[in-house]
């Protein structure tokens, strides 16, 4: 299994409104590569 780990460095203007784009926007775009079996978003907790 290979796992990828990725920080942001900064503070979103509305983190809330970053939280969610990521959370739709970005998991879609993973889906779409071949061979990915699970997708698991962490979000820091506050």
């Amino acid at each position: 299994m290979i796992s990828y780990f990725v920080r942001y460095d900064g503070s979103a203007a509305d983190p809330e409104e970053f939280l969610g784009r990521y959370r739709s926007q970005h998991a879609d775009i993973l889906r779409e590569f071949e061979g990915i079996q699970g997708l698991v978003l962490h979000t820091p907790a506050r």
